[in-house]
């Protein structure tokens, strides 16, 4: 006779198959020829963050939209006292999953290469902690700080495989599920990684709780 372990992971096993295989039956594909709209758009979001102001929202080049397999993508980018740049890029939707992969896929097929990755952990407000997937790329002999999340609401992780999860749970809920993966990019000058990353967690803690407040449901 099986261990009474083997016993109970058997069941919970095929119980968590059967989940995922009925959310997947419930959710559009791209090939069933059903065609599914976004109803969320992003608006209105402040030009101004603490020290960093922004002129407006950026239109992407359209190899960009096809990496990423959406074009419900914000883009703007920040600049402080100092002329230095700050990007933000929320990418957004309650009904495309496969529009919140990890952005090292889009960098590095623009010619940009990894040199640098880690995980940094975050304090938002009291008691809000998660991870940050934060990376370094270069081009040339330019250097790219990029940190990127992903959020379901006002809840934050640097898992894509959690973030997944909460999707499948408010889908079978039959709650929408308003998903976003959110990237902040910022130059290092002089190979200062810490400072880099430093400016660009204290941004990071003050869009956190903005961004729910400003994705909507789009009018017709």
């Amino acid at each position: 006779m099986a261990p009474a372990k083997e016993r109970i992971k058997y069941p919970l096993a095929i119980f968590l198959l059967l989940v995922v295989a009925a959310f997947i039956v419930r959710s559009p594909h791209p090939w069933s020829g059903e065609r599914q709209e976004n109803k969320i758009i992003l608006l209105d979001f402040p030009l101004e963050i603490g020290e960093w102001k922004s002129e407006g929202d950026i239109t992407q080049k359209e190899k960009v939209y096809e990496l990423l397999g959406t074009r419900d993508l914000f883009y703007r980018i920040y600049h402080n006292r100092e002329g230095e740049e700050m990007g933000l890029y929320i990418v957004y939707s309650d009904i495309n999953r496969t529009s919140f992969h990890p952005p090292e896929l889009c960098l590095t097929g623009m010619g940009n290469r990894l040199v640098k990755k880690f995980v940094e952990p975050i304090t938002v407000g009291e008691k809000e902690k998660f991870n940050l997937n934060t990376f370094v790329m270069r081009q040339d002999n330019a250097e790219l700080l990029v940190i990127y999340w992903f959020m379901l609401g006002r809840r934050n992780t640097g898992n894509l495989y959690q973030h997944q999860l909460w999707l499948i749970g408010q889908n079978l809920r039959g709650q929408r599920a308003i998903g976003a993966m959110v990237r902040v990019t910022l130059p290092i000058t002089a190979h200062n990684y810490a400072e880099a990353l430093e400016k660009a967690k204290e941004f990071i803690k003050e869009i956190v709780p903005l961004i729910p407040d400003y994705l909507r449901e789009k009018r017709n």
